[in-house]
């Protein structure tokens, strides 16, 4: 698992094909750094969602 304020691109070659990579993959926004934060799931209740919705059976 990677979490990268800036793009995903590099971490795969750490986490495998398999792993979870958030980032922000795109370019364009901006504003408030918490809000900005919050909607792009860098909040650690949507962080810890992501890990139990990946690797959870």
């Amino acid at each position: 698992m990677s979490i990268e304020l800036g793009s995903t691109l590099s971490w795969y070659k750490y986490t495998g094909l398999n792993g979870l990579n958030i980032g922000i993959d795109h370019f364009g926004a901006s504003g408030d750094a918490n809000q900005m934060m919050k909607e792009y799931g860098f909040d650690a209740r949507q962080i810890a969602k992501k890990y139990i919705d990946k690797f959870s059976n």
